[in-house]
């Protein structure tokens, strides 16, 4: 601060008195001003008025237009940042710095801007909203290469962040970026170290569904670990989001699906009719979606020769140049099934959310032609890695391996014309067997009637959601099952998971049950199908198990290999499945609600409800348990008694 007498020109007015600023000046100076009469002036110097100035707040979008350049090494395009070549990123940089928001997820295809769009929002930090960074890749080399050669870049070709540099090489390393004001660091997945420590306002999560699960056997998820450093800042803090999907159950699909109050979608503007519309893969039975020859199916011809297009509602086709016209007049909307979805920004500010969501295809980046699109998807219908390819890298859809998936309505018509109950009559079943999954809010049963032998066949008597050991009990053995000549079937065998929260709860029941019910437990490469343990202690404990137990293992593998035979054996075939007339669309879907991955295991496709599929494994394991795979039908029997006796009668 710099002293100046009214003998010289002020550059601003007095604002402080003599008695306010007495106790922060020397003794002499002090001692001078004691006796002075004269009003006291000060001016600030550059570097005070640097700290001090109040920055005017603009949109992260407009920043990035006036400040960003983007290098050649960082970009094909060695210019200043125009939002005109990513025109679906603007309301992705601007959402961010909304006041409710506090974690966005971004859902894209690579290669799409996405990640210089993330550098765009740090830009805007760095200089107009400052506090600590913490960027996490999924390696320690990706880290380092980012941070150095990206982020340092934008901040060293930026005229506006250049300024912030300390010009120490100690504050510009591969992990760690010391600016005059604040801090920006590097973590990686599978390095606690890496993300621990210190407090950050802001978290960048790049490419999260490259993670690997755990940063180490006793830390939590890589995600929450990061999480936990903005706690300090706790209604300021920004937690971003941003990866190309994989599977349902990886990090971006999940975060988008499940933790996010909203999911917004890019729609465009057609330049022909202005119709707002998404854009979206065709079909032959659809007017509107990207198009090319029906007799044409070789990719390499689609991509090279130009053929595809895009057709509008109102029959205009565009060409690459009209797509990106629709892109730059289109915005981002709430996505809802019916297209009503509100604006952005409309809905920002009316639901105030915290978490949200954005997700695009490859169809509205200017850096991906239409043909190229549309061959990524005809490579996909000749290969897996195709497929996943074009789920992932273009659609920015999560990929399931569903060639060994059962269609629901497949499923459904399964069904005869029984009521739910009532047991197929004239000789045909061996006995009923029941297989039930334990959930913390109560069990899901399935209860069937066997045939006889390997070929019998399979009915459903009833499946049923029950919410206590009473009720369970009331399905299994206090209510009737019938055939239509009134002959009662009772359940001679149950299994029941005993996995879960509830362990010790299921245990106990089983033992009180004992001869109806047994405990199991699933393993995926088990040697034998099933094979028995003794329950000795409580779950968790070294209490004794009173009066002993047996519980069941099982290889679910085998189990469910030998369920789908059935299923796709249909309902007319040897050993197939019949399932009664009120089997619900619940039912029907959990039971294709797993697919046999390469390796062959079973995988349950995203977070999708499996459970009957387990329940009727279980009933499986029970009738093999019981021996109803060699059960003879009566007449059968009775035939060979009669051989029986007759040779007897001959000695």
């Amino acid at each position: 601060m710099s002293l100046v007498s009214s003998n010289n020109q002020p550059t601003i007015a007095p604002i402080i008195a003599y008695a306010d600023l007495m106790p922060f000046l020397p003794p002499q100076v002090q001692g001078e001003l004691a006796t002075s009469q004269q009003p006291l002036f000060f001016t600030w110097s550059a570097a005070e008025r640097k700290v001090c100035r109040k920055r005017k707040d603009i949109l992260a979008s407009k920043w990035a237009e006036e400040n960003r350049v983007l290098e050649p090494k960082d970009s094909a395009r060695a210019v200043p940042w125009r939002n005109s070549v990513t025109p679906y990123m603007v309301g992705v940089m601007d959402a961010v710095f909304f006041p409710s928001v506090r974690q966005m997820v971004v859902c894209a295809p690579p290669q799409t801007a996405k990640s210089e769009t993330v550098n765009n929002i740090v830009g805007k930090i760095i200089d107009r909203d400052p506090g600590q960074v913490l960027y996490v890749y999924p390696t320690e080399k990706d880290a380092k290469k980012n941070i150095k050669r990206r982020v340092l870049g934008m901040i060293k070709s930026s005229p506006a962040l250049a300024s912030y540099l300390t010009g120490y090489k100690d504050d510009e390393s591969s992990a760690l970026i010391n600016l005059t004001h604040m801090m920006i660091r590097a973590g990686w997945a599978g390095s606690p170290q890496s993300l621990a420590s210190t407090p950050e306002r802001y978290v960048i999560l790049e490419e999260t569904d490259k993670y690997v699960d755990r940063s180490s056997s006793k830390e939590t998820g890589v995600i929450n670990l990061a999480k936990k450093r903005t706690r300090t800042f706790r209604g300021r803090e920004k937690v971003i989001q941003v990866s190309t999907p994989t599977t349902e159950d990886g990090h971006i699909w999940q975060a988008m699906l499940h933790d996010s109050e909203v999911i917004f979608e890019y729609v465009v503007r057609c330049p022909k009719c202005f119709t707002v519309q998404p854009m979206l893969l065709g079909s032959r039975e659809s007017t509107a979606g990207l198009k090319w020859p029906e007799d044409e199916r070789d990719p390499n011809t689609v991509e090279s020769k130009e053929l595809a297009w895009y057709q509008c509602q109102c029959g205009a086709q565009w060409d690459d140049y009209l797509r990106d016209r629709a892109v730059a007049a289109g915005y981002w909307r709430q996505k809802t099934d019916d297209d009503t979805g509100l604006e952005l920004f409309a809905y920002l500010e009316r639901y105030r959310p915290k978490k949200i969501a954005f997700q695009y295809s490859a169809l509205i980046s200017t850096f991906v032609s239409l043909s190229e699109y549309a061959a990524a998807f005809l490579k996909g219908l000749k290969s897996k890695d195709a497929l996943k390819d074009f789920a992932n890298g273009y659609a920015a859809e999560a990929y399931t391996d569903f060639t060994a998936e059962r269609d629901e309505d497949k499923i459904l018509a399964l069904r005869d014309d029984r009521p739910s109950g009532l047991v197929p009559g004239k000789n045909q079943v061996a006995a009923l067997v029941a297989g039930g999954d334990t959930q913390d809010n109560g069990f899901y049963l399935t209860i069937w009637a066997v045939g006889y032998g390997a070929a019998g066949n399979w009915w459903l008597v009833r499946h049923e959601f029950v919410t206590s050991f009473a009720a369970m009990e009331q399905v299994l053995w206090q209510d009737e099952y019938r055939d239509v000549d009134g002959l009662h079937y009772p359940v001679q065998l149950a299994v029941l998971d005993s996995a879960g929260h509830r362990t010790a709860e299921v245990y106990e029941w089983c033992r009180l049950h004992s001869g109806l019910v047994l405990p199991s437990r699933g393993e995926r490469t088990k040697a034998q199908p099933f094979n028995y343990s003794d329950v000795e202690f409580y779950p968790g404990t070294k209490t004794k198990f009173p009066g002993g137990l047996r519980r069941v293992n099982i290889n679910t593998t085998y189990y469910k290999n030998h369920l789908s035979a059935k299923l796709e054996a249909g309902n007319t075939a040897p050993g197939g499945i019949i399932l009664h007339q009120e089997t619900t669309v619940d039912f029907a879907r959990q039971m294709c609600a797993e697919y046999r991955d390469d390796a062959g295991f079973w995988q349950q496709i995203g977070s999708r409800p499996n459970h009957y599929f387990d329940c009727a494994s279980g009933a499986l394991v029970a009738a093999d348990i019981i021996g109803l795979r060699y059960a003879s039908p009566p007449e059968e029997i009775q035939q060979q008694q009669q051989q029986g006796l007759v040779i007897q009668a001959g000695l």
